[in-house]
């Protein structure tokens, strides 16, 4: 039965208690991938759709491993090699990169991970912890050509454990029965749940949250959605999962928090279609507190992935690139963020050019005077959304994926904003990947199945910049959210689902 709940005005979270880390540059790694194993490819000429950049989420998250049942902690210098193929997770071929959800537990020193592909290790941490903490973050890594991602441990030693929420296709990917991937619609933040303008969420309780999204996209229409999520003040220690609402809770985290502790974490989860407990339908992901005590839960909307109309964005990676730190001025003034204050990001050119409408970002809070959190978003005259992006207690280092939108100058510079709400605080931030329009080869909208042809492409597909990032911030817009049983829901939303 449905809570009737009009989506909440938006509040923020003024003070989120995180973990100090160890290393600058922090949160979903991405590397450049060095050569993705083979993918299925088109024949020469075909005019087949392409899958390549496009996303195939999971129903539920994976386990690949876990240190505690298999292998051993990961020790101080240490690199493991890890296939995520054998599980079942990804296909065999055909990715370039996959997304997961790290997480240490019992560190028994401050450091951090690094995940990457395999070559030269890159300078940049994936996720930072200190000693004796369980943490988790969200990472996107690529496969080098065995299908394989490889895992650093900087001190100490410590368990890992890793678990997989969907993939990217590899360049030349077609469609299978099972796999027609799903195009990036970002859109500007907002709050689109907050537990605490409804009722707590209960020990070990499982829930679903719906989602009206129109009826120009349709209840269905999604595969997945790129969301922020923070649990607020639990009393006892535990963890959140997330998944797309079929079947039972898996047994995965999406954070990992102690008591009394408020965290967040960026997930992206797959979607089903459930009854709204009105006679209608509504896209819906489930959410369960895996702790014995109650807690607050808040969801952030960031974007959605969806089967592509010819007006969707590919992920695109880059090899990282900082293109903000105020400690030594790159992308700003030299010296901390003030409180309240927003100072504006100019993007090189050579990470970011006129197709791009959104980036992948590592954003670093570094110890700040008082208890606050970072909003990135597009800025140039657009109203700061009123949500976080990265939250952090005093004199806490910590650091979140982000996806921010992004602006377009008449100059034909890439920028976005960023405000700090309280205190002092140094800022970095780090590009890893970039979501572009979808190439013009391949903006037909995606086959119902793979025998179908493609279908013709959208009128968004023009060679005007601003009107094809028009396009793509304005397919989805989250209307009200409402609090559903589990078993509210009808089917997945997902191919073959």
């Amino acid at each position: 039965m449905a809570r009737g709940l009009a989506r909440p005005a938006a509040r923020p979270l003024s003070v989120i208690a995180a973990l100090p880390v160890a290393a600058a540059v922090v949160g979903a790694l991405l590397t450049a991938p060095t050569a993705a194993a083979a993918a299925p490819a088109a024949p020469a000429g075909s005019t087949a759709y392409q899958l390549g950049g496009s996303y195939e989420p999971r129903a539920a998250p994976q386990r690949i491993l876990d240190t505690r049942a298999s292998g051993g902690a990961l020790g101080s210098g240490q690199t493991r090699v890890v296939d995520p193929s054998p599980s079942g997770a990804v296909p065999a071929t055909g990715v370039s990169a996959v997304v997961v959800n790290l997480t240490v537990t019992g560190p028994t020193a401050s450091g951090y991970l690094t995940a990457w592909a395999g070559g030269t290790r890159p300078t940049a941490s994936s996720i930072n912890f200190a000693r004796g903490w369980t943490r988790a973050n969200l990472v996107t890594v690529p496969l080098d050509a065995g299908g394989n991602l490889r895992l650093f441990n900087s001190a100490g030693s410590t368990h890992v454990i890793v678990d997989v929420l969907g993939w990217y296709h590899a360049t030349g990917s077609v469609p299978t029965a099972d796999q027609l991937g799903a195009a990036y619609y970002p859109d500007v933040p907002e709050r689109l749940y907050d537990s605490r303008q409804d009722v707590i969420v209960a020990p070990g309780e499982a829930f679903l949250i719906g989602i009206d999204f129109g009826d120009d996209a349709g209840a269905d229409a999604t595969d997945a959605l790129a969301l922020n999520l923070t649990a607020v003040t639990p009393q006892r220690g535990g963890y959140l999962t997330t998944w797309d609402g079929s079947g039972s809770a898996p047994t995965t985290s999406t954070l990992n928090y102690v008591q009394g502790r408020t965290v967040s974490n960026m997930a992206v989860v797959g979607t089903s279609l459930c009854d709204d407990g009105a006679g209608g339908a509504v896209t819906c992901f489930g959410v369960r507190n895996g702790s014995s005590g109650s807690m607050h839960v808040v969801v952030d909307y960031v974007g959605a992935y969806a089967a592509s109309d010819g007006s969707g964005t590919r992920f695109r990676a880059v090899p990282p690139r900082r293109v903000l730190d105020s400690r030594n001025g790159t992308g700003t003034t030299v010296g901390p963020f003030t409180a309240r204050q927003t100072r504006t990001v100019s993007v090189p050119g050579t990470v970011a050019g006129a197709s791009t409408v959104a980036l992948a970002t590592n954003a670093t809070l570094v110890a700040p005077s008082a208890g606050t959190y970072l909003t990135l978003w597009a800025g140039a005259g657009q109203a700061r959304p009123a949500t976080s992006s990265v939250n952090g207690d005093v004199a806490q280092t910590v650091a979140s994926a982000a996806l921010p939108v992004v602006a377009g100058t008449a100059t034909g510079t890439t920028t976005f904003a960023v405000y700090n709400n309280a205190g002092s605080a140094h800022v970095l931030d780090d590009v890893v990947g970039t979501f572009d329009v979808e190439p013009s080869g391949e903006r037909s909208a995606r086959p119902a199945s793979p025998t179908d042809p493609a279908r013709p492409a959208s009128p968004a597909g023009t060679a005007d910049p601003a009107a094809e990032r028009a396009a793509a911030l304005s397919r989805f817009d989250p209307g009200a959210a409402v609090r559903l049983s589990p078993g509210a829901v009808r089917t997945s939303s997902r191919p073959g689902g």
